[in-house]
């Protein structure tokens, strides 16, 4: 691969929701006719591209994980957004990604050279090689803001695209939407073609749609992903401890998403409070059967799936029996008299 992904990938999995309540995500799979952009600005201005880096306004606030953006750098190998420059990533502890496919796209007529002008990789999709001067794109990669102030959605588009290790042989269609009313997150797929065996190659370091946040500095954080079946994908929403190693391993997308295929994404909050009695731990983290908390003697406890649903709740004295809880992760709200945590616990 041109590129070392993989690191990446796993990065995104880390957030600390620190002071603030705990956000996460319900998925939904959809059918709604896809369309291309029209009207839309260009980012590329219709020259050939590989790895660009663009600072787009979004026009709006839009929150991803409880936090506020309003304009990102679309610089993720092509395929996505990022929070920050490249010039910029080692001197910020906050890095994004939002992607509706995690792998390294380019422009279908793009041309490298060597120092003698010889081709040593093209693009061969029915248009000549395009030199210095005349240096044509066949991949439109452009955005627009539609809708009235409150309900405005911001829209970027991927126009037949491909991908780097096998962009001779593919093209993909695809688009980001951002509503500015209740911060949803749309993925939407128009027609594509990758073989089965070039997909096959490409997996073996994941082709996920994702997004998530990482604190780089203490390694926590939080992500959302699909994988497995593009018609019936497995979801997950994960909030990540520093205290955990837990690792996504999957493979990503069996094959692309089919044409007219929507993934939705819906944030939904927990309902509790951010912490604010900081010396309370959960001890062990993760945890198998029973919980004991560090700082405090007796409280009222509820844990909330990363839905939001809670699924647990008593009153602490010495320690508390998790074991009949599925493995995943959880919010586990803590009330005391001096105030409330909110801490992020892994069962196992």
């Amino acid at each position: 691969m041109k590129k070392a992904i993989t690191l990446l990938l796993l990065a995104c999995l880390t957030f600390a929701l620190q002071a603030q309540a705990p956000v996460s995500y319900q998925f939904q799979k959809l059918t709604e006719p896809y369309q291309d952009l029209t009207g839309a600005t260009s980012l590329n201005e219709g020259l050939q591209w590989d790895d660009p880096e663009y600072l787009v306004s979004l026009g709006m606030n839009f929150d991803i994980f409880g936090l506020t953006f309003n304009e990102l750098y679309f610089n993720l190998m092509g395929c996505g957004f990022t929070n920050m420059s490249e010039e910029f990533f080692d001197k910020s502890t906050l890095y994004l990604m939002l992607t509706p496919l995690y792998s390294d796209m380019i422009d279908r007529c793009y041309g490298e050279y060597d120092d003698t002008s010889e081709v040593v990789h093209q693009g061969k999709q029915g248009k000549d090689l395009r030199y210095d001067d005349d240096p044509g794109s066949c991949s439109n990669l452009s955005y627009k803001l539609e809708g009235p102030e409150g309900n405005r959605i911001f829209k970027l588009e991927w126009n037949n695209v491909s991908i780097y290790d096998v962009f001779d042989s593919c093209f993909l269609n695809m688009q980001v939407w951002l509503y500015e009313n209740g911060n949803i997150i749309e993925f939407r797929y128009g027609p594509s073609y990758v073989s089965s065996d070039d997909w096959a190659m490409l997996s073996d370091e994941g082709i996920q749609p994702l997004f998530g946040v990482v604190d780089i500095d203490y390694e926590t954080g939080n992500a959302a992903a699909l994988y497995g079946d593009p018609d019936n994908p497995s979801f997950e929403c994960l909030a990540i401890t520093d205290t955990t190693s837990t690792e996504l391993l999957y493979s990503g997308l069996v094959s692309p998403p089919s044409a007219n295929t929507v993934y939705r994404f819906t944030p939904v909050a927990t309902g509790i409070a951010g912490h604010t009695v900081p010396h309370i731990s959960l001890r062990p983290n993760p945890v198998r059967d029973r919980l004991t908390l560090a700082g405090v003697e007796t409280a009222d406890i509820q844990i909330f799936d990363v839905t939001g649903h809670l699924v647990m709740s008593g009153t602490y004295n010495g320690s508390m029996d998790v074991s009949s809880l599925p493995n995943g992760a959880y919010f586990v709200n803590i009330s005391t008299p001096n105030g409330q945590a909110v801490k992020k616990m892994v069962k196992f």
